[in-house]
């Protein structure tokens, strides 16, 4: 699996295309065409179990494909930090599937990805604005409790960065209602603590105690933060640190183009 994500990653954006259309509409086309095959050789068992046979394969295959494929595209931006390429594809995968009707679950997923592309560019209005229109109710019935958490902290960042009053009571309500038992008071802790260096610009050491995250991603969101804190501490060289870290990345990403502001502002 890990080599067929590493794989699909290295994928051009053409070659990306052809492969969403494999995935939801020809691999569909295909798996029903063998099935109308099968059953009209019923009369011949061994050709007709054969066909079965290859049927569940295609079914299986692409959906082993799909799920590769999401995997791919979460680890450009967590793992990798591939924003250039994180955006290509959600943009050409919400291409593919926001038309038609039958696929609400991928045009859910794809337009939720589209919302963190925009948010990590710092379009915090887009964001908002696209987030209104994925149904919480079709998330609610199709999608993990997961998908719910991510998408009100995703709007409690937009908010918070647009310095719109946030109901930090329902916000904590929600989280635990649908985090994880392990995770609640973590991303209750992580989300009060930007909304304490952002909204009310008021010092917050959490992100100092938290240690080196998985991905790239989250020590972005460490150093970023914690060179907020650092700021609004006065602490200048532990500002300079965390900034200098994270310069080094894609200045797409809004952390990044605030970092090099403030250092280049320091000199």
């Amino acid at each position: 699996m890990k080599n067929l994500i590493n794989y699909l990653k290295k994928l051009s954006n053409k070659q990306f295309f052809w492969l969403m259309i494999f995935e939801m509409y020809f691999a569909v086309i295909l798996t029903s065409i063998v099935g109308i095959l099968a059953i009209s050789f019923d009369y011949k068992p061994i050709l007709g179990n054969m066909l079965y046979v290859l049927m569940v394969l295609i079914a299986f295959v692409s959906i082993f494909l799909l799920k590769a494929t999401d995997f791919a595209i979460i680890s450009l931006l967590n793992d990798d930090l591939n924003i250039e390429k994180f955006i290509a594809f959600v943009n050409t995968g919400y291409r593919v599937v926001k038309s038609n009707p039958f696929l609400k679950n991928a045009k859910s997923n794809y337009l939720f990805l589209l919302v963190k592309s925009l948010a990590f560019q710092g379009q915090f209005e887009a964001s908002l604005k696209k987030l209104d229109e994925i149904h919480l109710e079709h998330v609610f019935k199709k999608f993990r409790p997961n998908m719910i958490v991510d998408i009100l902290c995703l709007k409690l960042l937009c908010k918070v960065h647009l310095n719109t009053d946030v109901d930090l009571d329902s916000f904590r309500s929600r989280i635990t209602e649908f985090a994880e038992w392990g995770e609640k008071d973590n991303l209750i802790q992580t989300n009060l603590a930007i909304y304490d260096l952002i909204y009310l610009k008021k010092p917050n050491p959490y992100f100092k105690t938290v240690k080196n995250g998985n991905s790239k991603l989250e020590n972005l969101v460490r150093h970023y933060y914690s060179g907020i804190n650092s700021l609004l501490t006065n602490d200048f060289e532990s500002l300079e640190y965390h900034f200098t870290v994270i310069s080094k990345y894609d200045e797409r990403l809004f952390m990044v183009r605030e970092a090099r502001r403030w250092l280049v502002e320091m000199q």
